[in-house]
């Protein structure tokens, strides 16, 4: 496999692949350098040149009238690809949220980790709710609100246009008394969202569990954010069966 092959299996298409190693060789050039050093013509050296300099593999440098370009050091390559696969690892989750799984009869569990993958997960959860469905929360409105506060936000007012209707278990504390005196939750008063108090005691927890039709989400804020999701009717029959039991041991807001 020649250079010219093998940093196309990296990831540059052909003509940069020839454009940077021709510069490479030349120890810079101009474009009619690089266009006698090879069979491309101008005009593509030119896209091609644009392309490198975008990746950071090549930079001009003026002498006089002439622009002279140079090719950075093969250790670019290596920059270039760790900068990759930090996309790729911020892609990734986002990509794993949408994704439409096919479901048997075995439970579907899924494990999303860091704040940008559990972000994306509670958007896929909103955006696949039905109108008028209903959603559970056993909740720490304190982490939640550190974390997520504009999900908060945005739930909310989803919530509202699409009259979902909700139930959450809150423990009776600072934080969650803070939040429901604050203009921001009277602003979105919401009749279909009801809030009860869990028994006292019960406040030292640092997760939250959401319960919807046909899956169940556990997520923990401390000391690392991290979320799975269960698809299993049993259990999610079984979680129901927990909330409906707290819900009888809880006090109204």
């Amino acid at each position: 496999m020649d250079i010219n092959q093998s940093l196309q299996e990296f990831g540059l298409t052909e003509k940069e692949s020839i454009i940077y190693s021709t510069l490479l060789q030349l120890g810079g050039g101009s474009i009619l350098d690089v266009s006698k050093s090879s069979s491309l013509k101008r005009p593509t050296i030119y896209s091609g040149i644009e392309s490198l300099e975008s990746k950071g593999l090549v930079h001009r440098k003026p002498i006089g009238k002439r622009t002279t370009y140079i090719a950075e050091s093969p250790e670019a390559l290596q920059t270039l690809l760790k900068r990759r696969e930090k996309q790729l690892s911020s892609l990734i989750p986002q990509l794993e949220a949408i994704t439409n799984v096919p479901r048997g009869t075995k439970p579907e569990i899924r494990y999303f980790e860091g704040r940008d993958a559990v972000r994306n997960l509670y958007k896929s959860v909103f955006a696949n709710l039905d109108a008028g469905g209903s959603i559970d929360f056993i909740t720490s409105i304190r982490d939640l609100m550190m974390v997520f506060p504009d999900l908060l936000h945005e739930f909310n007012a989803y919530a509202i246009k699409w009259k979902i209707s909700m139930r959450e278990l809150v423990p009776k504390n600072k934080s969650t008394l803070d939040y429901l005196n604050s203009t921001e939750w009277l602003h979105f008063g919401n009749n279909r969202h009801t809030v009860r108090f869990l028994p006292h005691g019960y406040d030292l927890f640092d997760s939250e569990i959401v319960i919807l039709k046909d899956q169940i989400l556990i997520v923990s804020f401390r000391p690392e954010i991290f979320g799975i999701s269960i698809r299993s009717q049993h259990v999610v029959e079984t979680f129901k069966t927990i909330f409906k039991f707290s819900w009888t041991l809880s006090e109204n807001a």
